[in-house]
């Protein structure tokens, strides 16, 4: 995954960028002794998910190879305090911009949609002087072309000062799932859409009505490690046929209230969009490592929970745990006739075009059981 180095302008996989226009001094790196680097290498080499994984272990194995990558997974296992579980920019730089700003992101598209959203949320530009687009959910052709007559338009106005109306528009345009359609707001996320609960209900319910007895037998999901079997099981949730359109626009999350047999596991999350014949289409996923459950209590908001990266928790097992789980921001209408699913597993898709292109979590490579609790455990919607 490639970060965007905002201090220089330059992108992961860009040619080396120059210096920044800035008086500038970087941060001084992380030196380990070697007896430290010994030992947490042959952590690394002892991890499954690095051990089973011959892609990743051959980095740890020869690391002249790729030493960012070296580096980064060897720091993954113990992060950095003050990181966070899918920041791609730096905060302590971002909130010190203020110039105009104009961002741009397709849906479910996790490589950036969660670091544009990271910069539009801490820059210190004036609102009135932000902007915003969210495209479609698709790989735009490269080199990019799309879009860039709104990209000349911005920079016209105020690098050359062309009155071009661009300042006069809506500083948010939001293609919306569903009804491929574009529509248009004045700040983001709309505060015309209010969050609502939809709990999971036994038997594979999915209900805003009420929440169910939290005496009720826990939903199994169980998972041998992949190189044991290589199939990625699922639990599914639904709302069964709406009878009208349900607007969806805003930030949203998964709570689950659940125990694992093991110290640790990878949740994942996808909002469907399921029509009258039964296609499925993926509105916005999520993702959570369970060691890094803890949440930032400053940061954090219901629909937005922030975790830091500092040192792992391994899972009590058989403990229930809260796990708060961040999906990717969206904008949809689910059309009547429609049914709104829910879909929770412990494994990335490896059969999406993302991860055919090399942008994938990796497999998680222990056996392990989880029981999801009723009750608490709901999918938070931003409806309007």
């Amino acid at each position: 995954m490639a970060p965007y180095m905002v201090e220089t302008g330059g992108h992961g996989n860009d040619s080396p960028p120059g210096k920044p226009n800035y008086e500038y001094t970087p941060e001084p790196p992380l030196m380990l002794s070697h007896p430290d680097v010994d030992k947490l290498l042959a952590e690394a080499r002892e991890f499954p998910d690095y051990k089973y994984n011959t892609k990743w272990y051959s980095f740890l194995r020869y690391p002249r190879k790729n030493p960012l990558m070296f580096d980064q997974l060897l720091q993954a296992l113990h992060p950095h305090k003050g990181m966070t579980s899918h920041a791609f920019v730096n905060e302590e730089h971002v909130d010190q911009i203020d110039i105009p700003i104009y961002l741009g992101t397709p849906w479910n598209q996790r490589l950036y949609e969660f670091g544009t959203m990271d910069v539009y949320n801490t820059v210190s530009t004036p609102e009135e002087q932000k902007k915003i687009i969210f495209y479609p959910p698709i790989n735009t052709v490269r080199p990019y072309i799309e879009y860039h007559d709104e990209m000349v338009r911005w920079h016209e106005y105020w690098l050359k000062g062309k009155d071009n109306g661009i300042m006069d528009e809506p500083r948010v345009k939001a293609y919306y799932m569903g009804i491929e359609k574009w529509r248009f707001e004045e700040e983001w996320p709309p505060k015309r859409a209010k969050h609502v609960k939809c709990y999971l209900q036994p038997g594979g319910g999915l209900s805003p009505e009420s929440a169910p007895d939290e005496g009720s037998a826990p939903d199994v999901l169980s998972h041998q490690a992949p190189y044991l079997d290589p199939t990625v099981y699922c639990l599914r949730y639904s709302t069964g046929v709406l009878d009208h359109d349900v607007e969806m626009v805003g930030e949203l999350s998964l709570t689950l209230f659940a125990e694992l047999d093991n110290t640790d596991t990878t949740w994942y999350c996808d909002l469907l969009d399921v029509n009258e014949q039964g296609e499925q289409f993926v509105v916005s996923t999520g993702a959570l490592r369970a060691k890094f459950r803890a949440l930032d209590a400053e940061k954090s908001t219901p629909s937005h929970p922030v975790h830091p990266w500092a040192e792992p928790v391994p899972v009590p097992p058989g403990e229930v745990c809260e796990y708060n789980i961040h999906m990717l921001p969206a904008a949809c209408v689910f059309q009547k006739g429609h049914r709104l699913e829910l879909l929770i597993r412990n494994q990335d898709d490896l059969t999406s075009k993302m991860a055919m292109n090399g942008v994938y979590r990796m497999p998680f490579m222990q056996s392990v059981i989880h029981k999801i609790y009723f009750g608490k455990s709901h999918l938070l919607l931003p409806l309007a």
